[in-house]
């Protein structure tokens, strides 16, 4: 039978809804029954445990400052939600099933059982929300005013790291129906076209138990903080009830109070204990007692006589839910064990009917249980609650990042948030887990079928199957791999702004001569004004002889090389130390097989089609993972840094390619990045810089992996900050493993790190780090699963797992 039968009457349905305290959704701002506006919002939480002092103290004054300008009613909700591993799993089924390789499907095999095998099925993650009531019950005065007030409250938190995001009407809707319909929406998730009545659930039975209340085949018990601690240690005191491993949903309502009653009331309090000390000078205990209420009243006077610091009546319940009455009461237990480790007190609620539920929902509801149940906080110590605060970082889809040590569960970087956070870098010293980590996530992308494109300098992945480009002084297998450097595989011609991009081949010829100019600076370094300006001469011309100039509308079929180049120069007025310089590269020169000749490679492999009238016909497929093998050209002794020079051509070799398809989804790995910081030629790291800028029209997932943090920062005369800077601080995701003090303070410049974390990088052990995602920090521990450990350590494979 389905949940909500299709022939129920328009009775049954107005009943439904008049029993909500909801009677609409409205430009995704949802309307009380008492007329009230309310607009919902979804609060990003950062990792208290793992913030520096200061930044304690900017995430408590930013949360008061936030306090302090609501117009009059909030409420923030703690939510308790299941991230529920089989669903992930579940996610991985769907990936092998699509994958069409035999190692793919037994890499997410491999997956599966890993996550299948853990003790722990299911994960409790913490979502935060906050609910904004408007004074007023018009609409035209009530969402301008909402509007305001959730962008100040916004523009608070941001100083914070603590974003806000607007639910929309959809999201409200499906939220609601998760809250109110616990086990049905187990079974039939929330669907966009759901009304008002579809929220309601089947059974709302208040009256059976006084202990407890059920709510479609759910047990609920609900309580308040009687009795708060006196003395508030530490920010976030309120995360270790929070973070009790139950499903529990916690709702902090606060109500601007009149201050100055409170005031009066707390003057004549220190007075009467004043008096009551001089009655007990001779009970020693009970003038200690005396003693510590009078400081906290003198403070939350203190507090209080600020003009711009608000009052607050503060309405907290505590809701818990269980499918079974035995595990209702184990709850119950491990919640009182919290709380008196918290040195808090609990009652429970009872005989108030249906208003703990509803204070529970994200509605700021207004109810008779506040009169009875509240405790004025100014804004100082409601602040200090910092109820935006969890460890975890996981979703049901997306890559495995590792284990988070701290809260013992995985670490999944969700799709969503690797839209949203498309770049990461990476750092470690030596063998500290760089390699490992970036071994394993490649093997995870490639098996969810996406694109990886690797930049190999270390010959550290080998491994990984899929096409091998060798870039070598020898030849490779009987085969030299050429890298022509006036190549074009597009003109597509970016730019900063969204929207399509011009394709011009004449007009891309500019900007390619332009990055030319960076390979030719690193081959000749002591270049002049009259020399670059008969470099990008003859440039022209072998392009022109080519069928290329300024004025084409469509690429050539073929490109000029190299010793077309030399040939041109030899009869300029200002080319022959250019030409000098070029002689290793040409004809028969020490690097003329590297550089002299077509490029002969790709990231595509042909695939014939059968047509319909029995003919054939071939297209061109990204292949799944394409390493760049630049490993031996490493060479200390000489004069040019060869591996930073192809390097250079292969970015912009493939920044060339990725634009050719807008929707299709590139994972790009530069591995020691170091190699493109050079301060005398500052393109190659710059053009990085503006490949992650512009990589969101492209679908471009750039990862920059260093071990060299020192080089990666060097400034180039003229500039005010190292493009190796710019390129961290626009990457999303930041996974840093051990490294040296000296590395350690070069990154804390600019990415905050608490002295925990610190600590933790300053630990050698392989793989343990701290992950950074968005503003939310995490400690990571990276692993392996068997089949990605046989691929990246045979001998070591068959030691663990064999």
């Amino acid at each position: 039978m389905p949940l909500f039968p299709k022939n129920r009457s328009k009775k049954q349905d107005q009943q439904r809804q008049t029993n909500l305290p909801i009677t609409d959704i409205e430009q995704d701002y949802l309307k009380r029954s008492d007329g009230r506006y309310v607009a919902l919002a979804s609060v990003s939480p950062i990792n208290m445990n793992l913030l520096a002092q200061q930044d304690v103290e900017r995430a408590v004054d930013a949360l008061r400052r936030a306090y302090n300008s609501i117009p009059e009613r909030l409420q923030i909700l703690i939510s308790s939600e299941r991230l529920n591993l089989s669903e992930y799993i579940e996610y991985l089924r769907t990936m092998q099933a699509r994958a069409t390789k035999e190692d793919q499907i037994n890499r997410l095999e491999s997956s599966i059982q890993e996550i299948g095998a853990r003790s722990v099925k299911s994960q409790k993650v913490l979502r935060f929300y906050i609910a904004l009531e408007s004074k007023f019950t018009k609409q035209d005065a009530a969402v301008p005013e909402l509007l305001q007030a959730m962008q100040k409250i916004s523009d608070a938190l941001a100083h914070a790291s603590l974003h806000v995001t607007r639910l929309t009407k959809t999201e409200v809707m499906a939220l609601l129906y998760q809250k109110l319909c616990p086990d049905s929406s187990l079974f039939e998730p929330a669907t966009k076209d759901m009304t008002l009545h579809d929220l309601y659930p089947a059974v709302i039975d208040t009256k059976t138990s006084h202990r407890y209340y059920v709510v479609d085949e759910t047990y609920f018990r609900s309580y308040t903080i009687s009795s708060y601690p006196t003395k508030k240690e530490k920010a976030s005191w309120l995360s270790e009830i929070a973070e009790t491993s139950i499903d529990l949903d916690i709702s902090i309502t606060l109500q601007k109070a009149d201050k100055f009653k409170q005031l009066r009331h707390l003057n004549s309090s220190v007075n009467a204990i004043g008096l009551e000390k001089q009655k007990a000078k001779r009970n020693a205990l009970r003038r200690m007692e005396l003693d510590q209420e009078e400081e906290d009243a003198l403070e939350t006077l203190r507090d209080m006589a600020n003009d711009g610091e608000s009052l607050f009546a503060t309405t907290v319940v505590l809701t818990i839910r269980e499918h079974t009455l035995e595990a209702l009461w184990n709850s119950d237990k491990n919640l009182h064990t919290s709380i008196s480790s918290a040195q808090m007190r609990s009652r429970p609620l009872v005989y108030y009917a249906k208003e703990p539920l509803w204070y529970t929902l994200p509605l700021c509801y207004r109810g008779t249980l506040e009169n009875h149940v509240r405790y004025d906080m100014p804004s100082k110590t409601v602040a200090s609650m910092q109820p935006f605060n969890s460890s975890t970082l996981a979703t049901n889809d997306g890559i495995i990042l590792g284990n988070n040590d701290d809260s013992h569960d995985l670490i999944i970087l969700g799709n969503a948030l690797r839209a949203m956070n498309p770049h990461t870098f990476m750092v470690a010293k030596t063998r500290q887990g760089k390699s490992f980590a970036l071994f394993s996530y490649i093997c995870r992308e490639m098996d969810q079928g996406e694109v990886v494109i690797d930049i190999d300098p270390d010959r550290e992945r080998e491994n990984i199957p899929g096409e091998h480009i060798y870039f070598s002084l020898a030849a490779h297998n009987g085969k030299f791999t050429t890298i022509n450097p006036f190549h074009i595989r597009s003109a597509v011609i970016d730019t900063d702004k969204k929207g399509d991009d011009k394709v011009h081949a004449g007009g891309y010829l500019r900007i390619k001569i332009d990055r030319l100019m960076s390979f030719f600076t690193r081959i000749y370094p002591d270049i002049n004004t009259l020399e670059a300006a008969d470099l990008e001469t003859s440039m022209r011309k072998i392009y022109a002889d080519h069928g290329l100039t300024y004025e084409s509308e469509i690429l050539p079929e073929t490109y000029p090389v190299l010793h077309e180049l030399y040939q041109d120069l030899e009869t300029r007025d200002h080319g022959k130390n250019i030409v000098q310089a070029l002689k290793p590269f040409v004809f028969d020169g020490t690097y003329a097989k590297l550089f002299d000749g077509p490029t002969n490679w790709g990231f595509t492999d042909s695939r014939t089609l059968q047509k319909v009238d029995g003919g054939t016909d071939s297209i061109e497929i990204s292949r799944l993972y394409t390493r760049l093998d630049v490993h031996e050209l490493e060479t200390r002794a000489a004069r040019i840094n060869l591996q930073g020079l192809v390097m250079d051509l292969l970015l912009s070799d493939l920044w060339e390619y990725i634009k050719l398809d807008r929707k299709q989804v590139i994972n790009l790995k530069v591995d020691e990045a170091w190699l493109l910081a050079d301060p005398k030629n500052p393109l190659a790291l710059r053009f990085l810089h503006d490949m992650s800028k512009r990589a969101g029209k492209y679908g471009l997932r750039l990862t920059t992996a260093t071990q060299n943090v020192e080089d990666f920062l060097r400034t180039s005369e003229g500039d005010t900050v190292p493009y190796g800077q710019m390129i961290i601080e626009n990457s999303g995701v930041k996974i840093l493993f051990h490294m040296g003090d000296r590395e350690l303070d070069k990154i804390s410049e600019f990415t905050l790190l608490s002295e925990g974390e610190r600590q933790v990088l300053q630990r050698p052990k392989r793989g343990n780090g701290i992950c950074i995602v968005g503003n939310q920090h995490a400690h990571i521990q990276t692993f392996m699963t068997p089949e990605e450990m046989k691929l990246y350590d045979p001998s070591e494979y068959a030691r663990l797992f064999a």
